[in-house]
């Protein structure tokens, strides 16, 4: 292909220049369509000898120091150039990284590229190029150079371009068991739209991401955004990472961009300790028929919190209410503090209905008293006062017991 063309070009400009003596006899026309024939063939050349003279150059690859994602280095250059000369371990077949399109970013490919240079040569596949990946890459590709031009290849610009634009948090200083929301913008700034990748948000080195969204494709100046919920569960200083394009498990459809270095942005949240207050309850335990607040850590997460009784619902919680119409449906919740000093909350039915946090209780008490074996049962309205009296007639000691009852509840009387 390569005599074809040099051929091609010769015989071409043979013509050109026959064209363009005195005896030879050319319309300007065909002179033209000689030229313009002439002009492509020395393109298909130059790409040609581009291609050759950068594949000469890469006998001297040699490495010196260790090489991982995120790096811009010559060497990371001179790897990509040898990871290129086998097609089992080649970074990209076009744009970015390809051949004689090699950069000097260790971006997501170069880490692929690197891990099946590993796999094929028998080493542990990290995707980082540690002292004994570069001592077997040095024995196959760290040569004495020869002196050759190169003429570089045109490069294309019509490459997808994603970079992280933003990344913001509600909240950047939390207490531990507080969490936060976490926004970040992914935009494409390139000239053609990017295809299937994933975007996600790394706290610290942490491999595995907090959160992360498949994206099909983007088109030129289109900004999807991602939202990750963090909580703080260690003391310190977090660094939290946004990584367009990223490889986790290796997903299909990797996207050669323009430019690997603009792929990240970062934030920093500060995680804290915080004194737990002492949980309180303003009605005293699990009284549910007065409305209290319980002030406290909650039982079932490390955060405080603030609650008071409601009405609900009794077959969704979610469904509260200052009152409900006393039946099967109208319950109320009713928060406390456990026997482990936490916020806990439990459930009762209304039979008589639930107004602002509280079940109503009965419109009477029925008081069943019984005076030295006698009974006696009398309907006192509520939150109204009965007294007792007797008077003992030939005995030494005297006795009274009883309980009130309401449809709900029963309690002792004294």
């Amino acid at each position: 292909m390569n005599k074809k063309i040099i051929a091609s070009v010769l015989a071409v400009a043979f013509a050109v220049s026959m064209a363009g003596s005195a005896g030879a006899v050319v319309t300007d026309a065909q002179y033209q369509a000689l030229l313009n024939q002439f002009n492509q063939l020395t393109f298909l050349y130059n790409q040609l000898l581009a291609q050759t003279s950068a594949q000469t150059d890469m006998t001297g690859l040699c490495l010196t120091s260790n090489l991982s994602l995120g790096m811009s280095t010559d060497e990371v250059q001179a790897l990509q150039q040898g990871l290129n000369q086998d097609p089992a371990t080649q970074v990209a077949v076009s744009g970015a990284g390809s051949p004689g399109f090699e950069t000097s970013y260790f971006g997501p490919l170069t880490l692929k590229a690197i891990k099946a240079f590993q796999l094929r040569h028998g080493i542990m596949t990290s995707g980082y190029l540690d002292a004994t990946t570069r001592a077997k890459f040095n024995t196959l590709y760290c040569f004495s150079p020869i002196a050759t031009t190169i003429t570089t290849a045109p490069t294309t610009t019509s490459l997808p371009d994603l970079t992280i634009s933003n990344i913001t948090a509600d909240k950047t200083t939390l207490n531990i068991g507080q969490g936060t929301r976490i926004l970040v913008t992914e935009k494409n700034i390139g000239n053609n739209s990017a295809g299937y990748h994933n975007t996600g948000v790394f706290e610290d080195n942490i491999e595995t991401p907090l959160g992360s969204m498949e994206i099909n494709t983007i088109a030129p100046g289109y900004s999807p955004i991602i939202n990750v919920n963090y909580t703080c569960y260690k003391v310190g200083s977090h660094t939290i990472t946004a990584l367009a394009d990223f490889i986790h498990q290796v997903p299909t459809g990797e996207v050669a961009e323009s430019n690997e270095n603009n792929n990240s942005k970062t934030i920093t949240i500060n995680c804290v300790t915080s004194t737990t207050p002492t949980c309180t309850d303003s009605d005293n335990g699990r009284d549910y028929y007065t409305k209290g607040t319980a002030i406290g850590e909650a039982y079932w997460q490390k955060i405080i919190v603030n609650e008071t009784d409601s009405c609900y619902n009794c077959n969704n919680l979610a469904v509260k209410s200052d009152s409900c119409v006393a039946g099967p449906d109208c319950c109320v919740s009713d928060w406390y503090c456990n026997e482990y000093g936490k916020v806990s909350s439990a459930s009762l039915n209304c039979p008589n209905g639930c107004s602002n946090g509280a079940c109503k209780p009965a419109a009477t008490v029925s008081v069943d008293l019984k005076v030295n074996g006698s009974d006696n049962t009398t309907a006192v309205p509520y939150a109204s006062t009965f007294n007792v009296s007797w008077t003992s007639i030939g005995a030494t000691t005297c006795s009274a017991s009883g309980h009130y009852i309401t449809s709900s509840r029963w309690r002792a009387m004294d």
